[in-house]
């Protein structure tokens, strides 16, 4: 894939990412306050749309499902995880039309209430390239296992590490409210193992229009890469500002905090769906 690959390549297929201290003490602090505000389940379709002047076209999408796991067993790569207290996801990013048009990216990530993680799995099929990467945490003291297209090594881990498919989710559990938010990560290459560095800051409130929704404002994430890694990549998160009502048979649940919109540079995910019922 081109340019819409780097959000994947960033954001989404990098293995892990630990704390890395500021001087101030917001960033440990919000890391101290996670909290998940999601539901049993909540599943969220993104239009991927890509913008070349003044056209915008659509040409793929995301799908992003979150549960929660209380005692539950959860199967991983073929791997079975016992009685799991915590949260599972997923991330099925498929390109329908254009250049790219058969790409795919499926990731799993599993992780304890208090975000520790535990596994994460994902499988690229980038044209027509396939590859794999299992990361297993905490296998032995103070280190983890990456098994790269069935080449398994082993990485030291720090008291306070991360799964990169969690990012989404620790910006949405974050106190986005607070007025000094950031967060700053060392994040660890799933293919070479370099330590790498990424920062979440927050910016301005805007307003995203939905078909479904209506006008839901949003308060603005922004997520750099350094410029060592991925050129200077930076990506915006948006997150409503209030919850958002759906409808569930004659009941009516909040969605707190969801994601509205992913932007980098000309491509852009844009919720189209909230499903809170598992089929």
């Amino acid at each position: 894939m081109k340019k819409v690959v780097t959000i994947i390549s960033v954001i989404i297929i990098i293995a892990a990412f630990s704390l890395t201290a500021l001087a101030g003490c917001s960033n440990v602090s919000q890391l101290n306050k996670l909290e998940a505000p999601w539901l049993d389940y909540e599943q969220f379709t993104y239009t991927l749309s890509e913008t070349v002047g003044e056209t915008v076209t659509d040409i793929g999408t995301l799908v992003i499902t979150v549960r929660r796991l209380n005692s539950q067993a959860v199967t991983l790569n073929e791997e079975n995880f016992e009685n799991i207290t915590g949260s599972y996801c997923t991330y099925e990013l498929n390109v329908t039309s254009g250049d790219n048009a058969g790409d795919n990216i499926r990731s799993d990530v599993l992780f304890k209430r208090d975000f520790t993680p535990i596994a994460s799995y994902k499988v690229t099929d980038l044209s027509g390239t396939v590859n794999t990467s299992y990361i297993k945490y905490n296998t032995s003291k103070n280190k983890s296992t990456l098994t790269y297209n069935g080449t398994q090594s082993e990485f030291k881990q720090s008291a306070s590490v991360y799964d990169n498919e969690m990012l989404y989710l620790l910006v949405r559990a974050s106190d986005v409210k607070d007025s000094k938010y950031t967060m700053s990560f060392s994040i660890t290459d799933n293919v070479e193992g370099g330590a790498r560095s990424i920062t979440v800051s927050q910016g301005s409130e805007l307003t995203v229009n939905l078909p479904d929704y209506g006008k839901v404002e949003c308060r603005s994430f922004t997520l750099s890469a350094a410029a060592t890694y991925g050129d200077n990549v930076s990506l915006s998160l948006l997150l409503a500002s209030s919850p958002i009502s759906i409808s569930n048979g004659e009941t009516t649940t909040d969605i707190v905090k969801p994601i509205i919109k992913i932007i980098e540079g000309a491509y852009s995910y844009t919720l189209t769906d909230i499903s809170i019922t598992q089929e």
